[in-house]
């Protein structure tokens, strides 16, 4: 991190990147503002440990993750979980019309849910937190060929399982 940068011009560069990041992974809007907000606050008590191995956006978005899934750990001795799947469409429209409407939003999410946890959060990462296969593959611990690799084969996945259904 440059010593000149104020954590509020951290915060205000890369604080959209993190909440879309943690947006993408629990679905929550008010669980992921008070994830990165708790982010945020963990980043400035460690910002020590930054040592610039890796982008600062990626270093946060780490941060965030493991949030996560604390946040998944506690729900989970709680016995409670998130609402993840809402109603399902009746109709699953084409691979490309899945983002241009709100129904289509929920059917492609609700269809990444068939995926393997991994390449569902590469999809997230690519498609929500419109992060570069590099930057994912920092997060993720994997190389940029190998996030850009997997993105494309759940993609494909998904397109056969659309075709299917039309």
């Amino acid at each position: 991190m440059d010593k000149g940068s104020s954590m509020q011009e951290i915060y205000q560069e890369y604080a959209r990147p993190v909440y879309l990041y943690l947006q993408s992974l629990c679905h929550d809007e008010k669980l992921a503002e008070d994830l990165t907000q708790e982010t945020f606050y963990r980043a400035v008590k460690s910002i020590h440990r930054f040592h610039g191995e890796c982008r600062l956006v990626t270093w946060l978005c780490q941060i965030g993750k493991h949030l996560w899934y604390q946040e998944l750990e506690k729900r989970k001795k709680r016995g409670t979980t998130l609402p993840l799947d809402e109603n399902q469409p009746d109709a699953s429209p084409g691979l490309h019309a899945a983002m241009e409407s709100d129904e289509g939003k929920i059917s492609l999410f609700q269809a990444m849910q068939h995926l393997d946890a991994t390449a569902r959060e590469i999809m997230y990462l690519r498609v929500m937190g419109d992060l570069s296969f590099r930057q994912i593959g920092e997060i993720l611990g994997g190389t940029e060929n190998w996030a850009r690799v997997t993105f494309y084969r759940a993609k494909e996945k998904l397109r056969k399982e659309w075709n299917q259904d039309e």
